[in-house]
C-alpha cells in the first residue's frame, strides 16, 4: 500500500476501514487456516463451499470462489473503464 501520511485524518480513516477486519492466523495442528465467523460471514464461505485464495501484498485474502469471481468481474469492468494514459 502506498505510505499514507498518519497525520492526515482521512489517511488514517482508509488505514482503519482497510486492516479493521484483518486478523493474524497461524495454521492449527491439522494444517488448517481458522477464519473467524466474522470474516466468512463478510467472504461468504460456507463449510461446503470451495475457495479462492489470492495475494495481496504481504496478505493473503480467502474469499468464497463465488464471491471473488464477482470481486473479478467487477474489477474487470472497472479497469476496462480507465483510460490509457499516453506518454
Amino acid at each position: 500500500m502506498v505510505d499514507l501520511p498518519v497525520t492526515e485524518k482521512s489517511s488514517r480513516q482508509l488505514r482503519r476501514a482497510i486492516f479493521s477486519g484483518a486478523v493474524d492466523s497461524k495454521l492449527d495442528s491439522a494444517g488448517r487456516i481458522p477464519i473467524p465467523e466474522n470474516l466468512r460471514e463478510y467472504s461468504e464461505i460456507d463449510i461446503n463451499g470451495e475457495v479462492t485464495v489470492t495475494g495481496i501484498g504481504n496478505a493473503i485474502e480467502i474469499w468464497s470462489t463465488k464471491m471473488w469471481k464477482k470481486i473479478q468481474n467487477d474489477a474487470d469492468y472497472e479497469f476496462a473503464n480507465i483510460n490509457e494514459v499516453k506518454g
